[in-house]
């Protein structure tokens, strides 16, 4: 899972994802520009790194939300999206049913742990209301996320 080491959620966007196969389709590679890098620094004090922290994108401080609904955001909406785009692709070149694909996220998101204390139970997402400049906010929308 990207971030593990850093405490740093990468907001892997779908325009600015691009997922590569070999011709056999054993090796895969993901690639991602233009992403927003979000830092938890009480996760990253939890996990014994340093107190160094980038300009911007700090969880408490630049953003003014709590660390699971950015996390949630990041997983839940941004990388469910990717993955929902590959998981139809694999279903219609390859015969894969997204269910397989759903079970294998999970017990990723298991194994990993990040579903402990880190994410919500329920996906977060941008509310309907605009706002001026770079403000949003993030809503609970009470569903259940797919991918975890």
């Amino acid at each position: 899972m990207p971030g593990t080491t850093t405490v740093c959620a990468l907001e892997l966007h779908g325009q600015n994802t691009l997922v590569s196969f070999t011709r056999d389709g054993r090796s895969v590679e993901v690639l991602y520009r233009d992403c927003e890098i979000h830092t938890d620094p009480a996760l990253r004090a939890r996990k014994g790194l340093d107190g160094h922290l980038p300009p911007a994108s700090v969880i408490t401080r630049d953003v003014p939300f709590p660390a699971g609904a950015v996390f949630s955001l990041t997983y839940d909406s941004f990388m469910g999206h990717a993955l929902d785009q590959l998981a139809a692709v694999a279903h219609e070149r390859l015969g894969v049913a997204p269910v397989g694909l759903h079970e294998a996220a999970r017990h990723t998101f298991r194994a990993t742990g990040m579903e402990e204390g880190l994410l919500p139970p329920t996906v977060h997402y941008y509310g309907d209301t605009t706002y001026t400049g770079d403000h949003f906010h993030l809503v609970d929308t009470g569903r259940p996320p797919r991918w975890r």
